[in-house]
């Protein structure tokens, strides 16, 4: 009578392996695992769901032991971390790991990513399989344009409603003294944009737009109304209405237009007051081909 040899955890099919592979970490399999015996030397090289966790407390031995132990197509899974405390670790894993490589990446995080580093990975993924992609961004403390005078704003009616708060976490708006409003033809500009643009640069002179034809707004006092009139260029008419508080604004605004010979009209009831301009296109084709321009562009998530 023969007896069977009974089956030890060396002789497991490779599938129940790979079900055991996938409950430990990524440093167990690469350096503990594999080390056992050439089988699974072998098992834990050909093993395809690798999920790599690189964060602000790991270090740069750490990093370099696992990219040489890794295969770039074995990963699934791959968050990186930049950290303040050190160097910046997506771009010294990226400098020997090149994304492309990574056939069955499902699910990449990113967090406090830079801008550079996001062009070079984006340009990766083009081919990719990608199921989840998660980005985060770290802001300097430092204002990168501290001394920026003239800004141009691409702005389609998807942008964020906190955009502004967003120019200013980079951009020291208080030196802005010209700004373009290339608007999308097809977007609305909310009156409120122009307001938060007067009121967050403070250093204003300076307001152009090529899309508002006509612009209307509510004002209470007199100094607010000349504002608008001499910041606000590139538009057919200025509309402004007064508050009912505000009986006086709408005859000191005529007699400060009349000493400048502007063109204006009055409604019967003296609540408004319209002025009129000539366009200037030449000068505003001039600034869409010269002028640095900064785009905001919101993309909608789609289910």
């Amino acid at each position: 009578m023969s007896l069977e040899p009974l089956p030890t955890f060396l002789t497991l099919p490779v599938e129940l392996i790979d079900r055991i592979l996938d409950l430990l970490d990524t440093e167990s399999i690469l350096f503990s695992f594999s080390a056992v015996c050439k089988r699974f030397h072998a098992i834990a090289y050909n093993y395809s769901r690798l999920t790599i966790n690189f964060t602000d407390t790991s270090s740069k031995a750490d990093i370099q032991r696992i990219r040489r132990a890794m295969r770039p197509e074995n990963v699934i899974a791959l968050t990186l971390k930049n950290s303040s405390r050190q160097s910046n670790i997506i771009r010294h894993f990226l400098s020997s790991v090149y994304i492309y490589q990574s056939t069955q990446l499902r699910s990449l995080t990113l967090c406090n990513i830079e801008e550079y580093d996001l062009q070079t990975i984006i340009k990766s993924l083009t081919t990719s399989k990608l199921a989840s992609l998660s980005l985060s961004f770290g802001w300097p403390n430092e204002k990168i344009f501290g001394k920026l005078t003239q800004l141009a704003l691409d702005i389609n009616d998807q942008q964020p409603s906190d955009f502004l708060k967003c120019l200013s976490s980079f951009i020291d708006l208080s030196h802005v003294n010209e700004i373009w409003l290339l608007e999308d033809y097809s977007c609305f500009l909310q009156l409120e944009t122009i307001k938060n643009l007067l009121e967050q640069t403070s250093n204003i002179r300076t307001l152009v737009s090529g899309r508002i034809d006509h612009f209307k707004i509510r004002l209470r006092q007199l100094h607010w109304m000349k504002l608008v009139l001499t910041r606000i260029k590139h538009v057919s008419t200025v509309t402004i209405q007064h508050y009912e508080s505000s009986s006086n604004s709408i005859p000191d605004m005529i007699k400060w237009l009349s000493r400048k010979g502007k063109k204006f009209s009055v409604d019967d009831k003296y609540k408004s007051i319209q002025i009129k301009f000539d366009k200037d296109v030449d000068e505003l084709s001039e600034v869409k081909s010269n002028h640095k321009r900064l785009k905001l562009v919101h993309h909608r998530q789609t289910s």
